[in-house]
């Protein structure tokens, strides 16, 4: 073949090369981490996104909340991505002072070695003094392997236990972290479950 003729035929691949990746581009639906603030479920008490491809539900007992809308979350740090916090609302009568809330955070991973320093930023420890782990173990969230942590740490000799359910899907961290007082940890544990035993992802 003639130089010439080279050229031209490299040129030509070159030019449907750059076409087909900027077409594609094009073509592809943007990544547009707002939607996944978006409910799609019409049942109040399930939120469904088919950004994240998750589904999760509050416990059906006990007066539990979703709340999806960025504006309604409680401020975090701005180095986490929080979507959704799933709380336990108080009786206006006071008769029970015992909060708990569950909070899911969605990181994106370049590989799985990123997990235990996802993990780590999720536990907050810089923002809770004397935080120190209590145990870790493998858990299994929507038929996925994944594991779960337990920390304590103490606020003006008040105790506190944080439990953080992870897995890893679709190039995000999920984890799932509930937190309550020390000494009520125990009773809302069935229920931090059961949000975990409702979690499908796809």
């Amino acid at each position: 073949m003639k130089p010439g003729k080279i050229v031209a035929v490299v040129g030509a691949f070159a030019f449907i090369a750059i076409g087909s990746y900027v077409l594609g581009k094009a073509t592809r639906p943007a990544d547009d981490p707002a939607r996944q603030h978006v409910n799609e479920s019409r049942d109040p008490h399930v939120f469904a996104n088919s950004y994240l491809g998750l589904t999760v539900r509050p416990p059906r007992e006990g007066n539990w909340r979703l709340a999806w809308e960025p504006s309604t979350l409680r401020p975090v740090p701005t180095n986490v991505n929080k979507v959704l916090e799933i709380e336990r609302l108080l009786p206006a009568d006071g008769s029970d002072k015992e909060w708990a809330r569950m909070d899911l955070f969605v990181e994106p991973l370049y590989s799985s070695a990123g997990i235990p320093h996802a993990v780590r930023e999720l536990e907050f420890r810089e923002k809770r003094r004397g935080f120190r782990m209590l145990s870790e173990e493998q858990f299994s969230i929507s038929g996925l392997p994944g594991r779960v942590r337990l920390g304590t740490w103490a606020v003006a000799g008040t105790g506190y236990r944080a439990v953080n359910y992870h897995v890893e899907h679709d190039g995000k961290l999920f984890a799932f972290v509930g937190v309550a007082r020390a000494k009520a940890f125990d009773r809302f544990e069935p229920a931090f479950r059961e949000i975990l035993s409702s979690v499908r992802l796809r």
